[in-house]
């Protein structure tokens, strides 16, 4: 893992982001194989300082750490921090933007997103432009009802956009229920490193 990435002309980027609280075992593996799938030279994690849609969610410098450490053994995966060190709700076509500032039209950007994502991504702000900056990847995993997408949107358009992952039932909402509520969380779930980190930090308690 490192932290920032500098993309050399005619590389493509796979730009995953969320809020990673906390990040879990699938945050780390299904996001390569989607790498792997679409030949992308490089693999971006952007944790969001403040999601729009979320009233509550743990401080930003956590998740960037618990994140760092999750990604620690992962020498392919880079981090930008572009979103938590930028002011205000964190919209994916204002990093976007900021990406091409950087990097220019030489270098290929990638949405990575999931399945669950593609059925209200006609809310996110300014969709139609993120389709013209960053082609989105749409992770679906294996055994998953077919997609759902927004009205208008085209079937067989949005098929080619998609790619199969392994299933992983793991969601950060779960997780963050059972560790309120001090179950046993395993290594295939959470790394102990974070697991540590979240015991010594008090993250996820009432």
């Amino acid at each position: 893992m490192t932290i920032g990435i500098t993309p050399q002309p005619g590389q493509t980027v796979l730009l995953f982001g969320g809020s990673f609280d906390p990040p879990h075992l699938g945050h780390v593996l299904l996001p390569q194989q989607a790498q792997a799938a679409i030949k992308a030279d490089h693999l971006a994690y952007i944790p969001v300082a403040n999601q729009p849609h979320k009233k509550k969610q743990t401080p930003a410098h956590h998740r960037l750490a618990m994140l760092k450490l999750a990604l620690a053994d992962q020498p392919q995966s880079h981090i930008l921090e572009l979103e938590i060190q930028r002011p205000g709700p964190s919209y994916t076509i204002d990093t976007l933007r900021q990406l091409k500032n950087m990097w220019g039209n030489n270098v290929t950007l990638r949405l990575l997103i999931g399945a669950d994502q593609l059925a209200n991504f006609n809310h996110w702000k300014d969709w139609q432009q993120i389709l013209e900056l960053a082609q989105p990847v749409v992770m679906q995993r294996l055994g998953q009802m077919p997609l759902t997408l927004p009205a208008g949107f085209n079937q067989n358009h949005w098929k080619k956009r998609v790619v199969q992952v392994d299933r992983m039932d793991l969601s950060s909402t779960n997780l963050r229920s059972r560790l309120r509520k001090g179950d046993p969380i395993d290594a295939s779930q959470i790394n102990l490193k974070v697991q540590q980190y979240i015991r010594e930090h008090g993250l996820y308690q009432d």
